[in-house]
C-alpha cells in the first residue's frame, strides 16, 4: 500500500497515528506488530524513518532514522522504504525493504 496508512489516533479509530506533540503523522505505510512491547512499527511513505506507535494511546513513542542506509547518489524521491519484517522470533532484528 501507499498514501495514508492506517494507524490509531487518540480516539482509537482508523486514521493517522499521533506523534508526541501530538500532531498527525500522515502516510503510514507498512505496519508490523511487536508483541513483546505491544506496539506497532510503521514506515512513513517517502521518508527514511520508522516510527513506533503505542497501541493504547496511538502516540508515536520512538522514531528511527534510516537515511544513512542509502547510497549518496540517491535521486530525490526515487527510492522509498516499503517493508518491515522481523528477522527472528525474538524480535531483536528487523529487515527493511524498499522499492525503486
Amino acid at each position: 500500500g501507499s498514501g495514508n496508512g492506517i494507524g490509531y489516533d487518540s480516539a482509537n479509530r482508523p486514521g493517522n497515528a499521533q506523534d508526541a506533540a501530538p500532531m498527525p503523522v500522515p502516510h503510514l505505510n507498512e505496519l508490523e506488530y511487536d508483541a513483546s512491547s505491544h506496539t506497532l512499527l510503521a514506515n512513513i511513505w517517502y521518508r527514511d524513518a520508522i516510527v513506533r506507535i503505542d497501541m493504547e494511546s496511538g502516540n508515536v513513542i520512538d522514531q528511527y532514522d534510516f537515511a544513512g542506509i542509502y547510497p549518496e547518489r540517491r535521486q530525490h524521491n526515487a527510492d522509498c522504504m516499503n517493508g518491515i519484517a522481523w528477522a527472528n522470533k525474538e524480535h531483536t532484528e528487523i529487515w527493511l525493504t524498499g522499492k525503486l
